[in-house]
């Protein structure tokens, strides 16, 4: 997350606002850079309820998911928060498994 912070600071600045004034009321099928998806999303994750065809890369994909994540409630999140923990074990788990069984042969 810092990461993205520092990337806004940094090339953010170096628009000026009238730039700035045109990459903000881009449409989904006018963006082309990183740079003006990253924009479209940040001004937009409140309003999209689907996740964009042209949107859909590995890095867009992971923020849509921690935004899905940051909306749940209290319960939710605890609820999500020992499926994690289960999770964890089980992989846990079927490493030591898988580590022994391999010892054994």
């Amino acid at each position: 997350m810092m990461s993205l912070i520092f990337f806004i600071k940094r090339y953010w600045s170096n628009y000026s606002l009238f730039e700035r004034k045109i990459i903000s009321h881009k449409k989904v099928e006018e963006l082309e850079t990183g740079f003006d998806k990253w924009l479209y999303i940040l001004k937009n994750l409140n309003k999209l309820d689907r996740i964009p065809e042209k949107l859909k890369e590995n890095i867009f994909l992971k923020l849509f998911e921690t935004a899905e994540i940051a909306k749940f409630t209290q319960k939710e999140y605890q609820e999500y928060q020992e499926y994690q923990e289960y999770e964890d074990s089980l992989k846990y788990y079927r490493d030591l498994k898988n580590s022994f069984d391999m010892a054994k042969k």
